[in-house]
């Protein structure tokens, strides 16, 4: 039998950001071009106190015809590495008894994963008597549509009273509002003293790109890694290194921030190979002059400059400001010059 009582509260907070996976460049890279772009994945958890830490607020809030049966119990050690507390099911002296744990979550349209994990663990001291029955199921609009978890306790996992994993890919859902409901049931009274079911280590992961929280990049010549080595903030995947010197070693992070909290990823150290300067091709000519083309990088600003002969006497002159680029190649038409020859380069800055 399964009982949905009306909601005693609701998850009205987002948890904070975990900290990026950094991509590139990758611990112990070599040979890293100076103007360097870095990159890093963000992996967001959409559960909120998933670990039962701060008790049951914020994120959970318990009902049906029991809400009682579940209760937060505290350890004096994190021996599973889940932390202090996990919520706990104790059964009343009855017939027939139900008690849930509900969760609201939102799967982001855009999700190109969502991964629900937690673990759990059951006490059945009388394993040849069905006494209880542990479901984890997903509701949509008041109604049951899925069933995680169906377990008693006498199966073989359980008997040696460890905590059990469990996973499963939800992103079937992205663009949907569910509600995760952990459910403890007693049938018969002596499930009060003999039948317990724990849950602990809840987490969502989730990976889409829209709402990204703000992302602070740091980059410096020391593994320790200070304010003063702020290099910029974005809600970007990427961030266009300023410019580094050659055959140096670096170090660089990122901090994910959200809800005034921030989480950093792993520090990283890599070393940078020779400046290679973006290569100028001609692409073709028009009736007015020569198009020219060349790859760029955000954060950095070109200019075209001109010098007139190799005779000595001329020299480099602005021709052409193409202003900032934007990590995509540009082209650019500069005019025939006025005595027939000329000589074309590229100044980027910083």
């Amino acid at each position: 039998m399964l009982f949905l009582s009306v909601a005693l509260g609701g998850n009205a907070c987002a948890s904070s950001a975990p900290g990026p996976l950094l991509q590139s460049p990758s611990p112990g890279a070599t040979n890293v071009a100076p103007d360097t772009t870095l990159t890093w994945r963000w992996v967001d958890d959409l559960m909120v106190n998933g670990s039962f830490e701060t008790g049951f607020s914020p994120g959970w809030y318990a009902g049906g015809q029991y809400p009682a049966i579940w209760a937060v119990y505290t350890d004096t050690t994190n021996a599973y590495g889940m932390g202090y507390q996990w919520a706990g099911s104790s059964m009343p002296n009855v017939l027939r008894s139900t008690g849930q744990l509900f969760q609201d979550l939102y799967i982001p349209a855009d999700a190109i994963s969502a991964t629900l994990q937690w673990k759990e663990r059951i006490y059945n001291t009388l394993p040849y008597t069905i006494m209880g029955r542990l479901r984890v199921l997903l509701y949509q609009g008041g109604v049951p549509v899925v069933l995680l978890e169906d377990a008693m306790g006498n199966e073989p996992q359980f008997l040696s009273h460890n905590w059990v994993s469990r996973s499963t890919n939800l992103l079937a859902y992205a663009g949907q509002n569910i509600q995760l409901v952990v459910q403890a049931d007693g049938y018969i009274p002596q499930a009060a003293f003999a039948w317990f079911a724990d849950v602990d280590g809840f987490g969502f992961s989730s990976e889409y790109f829209s709402a990204p929280p703000e992302f602070q990049v740091y980059l410096g010549k020391s593994s320790t890694l200070r304010s003063t080595n702020l290099v910029g903030t974005t809600s970007e995947l990427s961030f266009a290194a300023p410019p580094l010197a050659p055959a140096t070693s670096y170090f660089w992070r990122v901090a994910a921030v959200r809800d005034g909290v921030t989480n950093y990823s792993s520090t990283v150290q890599f070393k940078t190979g020779q400046r290679v300067l973006p290569q100028v091709t001609m692409t073709g000519r028009t009736a007015t002059g020569v198009l020219l083309s060349f790859p760029t990088q955000a954060n950095r600003s070109y200019t075209m400059e001109q010098l007139d002969a190799f005779d000595g006497t001329s020299t480099w002159y602005d021709l052409l400001p193409v202003g900032a680029g934007s990590g995509i190649p540009i082209q650019v038409e500069v005019t025939y010059p006025l005595n027939g020859t000329a000589f074309w380069r590229l100044r980027v800055s910083p």
